[in-house]
Formats: C-alpha cells, structure tokens, sequence
C-alpha cells in the first residue's frame, strides 16, 4: 500500500498547486474536495476499502456514488464469511460520511476486538 495521505499532508504547506491523485472505490469522499478535512478518518476508509476488496473480491462502490443513495453491498450479501459483528466494523470504517467512522485506528482496531470477543462470548470461547 502505497501513501494513504501522507504525501499530501508532507506537501500541503509548501506547494499549493498537488495535484490529488486517487483511486476510485478506496478514496474518501474528503479526497475529492480540495478543502475537505482530511485525517485519520481518511486512511481508515481507504484501509476498510482495501479490506473489503480482499475479502469480497470486488472494489467498493465510490464514495461519490454512494453520497445520495448509500449502496455499498455488505460483504456478506456477495458471498464472503464474515461475522456480522465484524462486517459492521468494516462496513462503519466505510461510512461515506466521515463523521461516522471511527476517528483514528486505535478505535478500529477496537471496534475489531470487541467483535472478536463479541463472537468468542456467542460461541463460549472466552
């Protein structure tokens, strides 16, 4: 994986005119918009977005496609094997809306564990 916004924020300052390069299903919708508050929440997408391509096989719908009418397919509906409670966390990290992923990737990876103990209490592994 390559950048997941660093290079735009280690330009940002100094050069005005970045041109932003991205890619369509793994990009935010605060990467389309030169103003739009970028942080965390960004690479979060974008991580949950490659994560759904390696477990579904199939890119995510764009962001930008899915402003008005959200119809990104759960993992689930196209076959893969995936715990429901963590498909949420997947499916939370790729609210289209940045507000409404986690803000920073100690709370994915603790959205990701309380899933998995989620799924170990159902199952009485504790």
């Amino acid at each position: 994986m390559l950048d997941f916004g660093a290079a735009r924020q280690a330009i940002g300052q100094e050069d005005q005119n970045f041109t932003v390069i991205l890619k369509r299903g793994y990009a935010p919708l605060e990467q389309y918009n030169a103003g739009g508050r970028q942080g965390p929440w960004t690479d979060i997408y974008a991580l949950c977005a490659t994560l759904y391509r390696a477990i579904t096989g199939q890119m995510p719908a764009d962001a930008l496609s899915r402003l008005e009418t959200d119809e990104l397919i759960p993992p689930t509906r196209l076959g893969a094997v995936l715990p429901a409670p963590a498909e949420a966390v997947l499916l939370k990290g790729l609210a289209v809306r940045s507000q409404d992923r986690p803000r920073d990737m100690i709370e994915l990876l603790g959205g990701f564990e309380a899933a998995l103990a989620e799924m170990a209490r159902s199952s009485g592994r504790e």
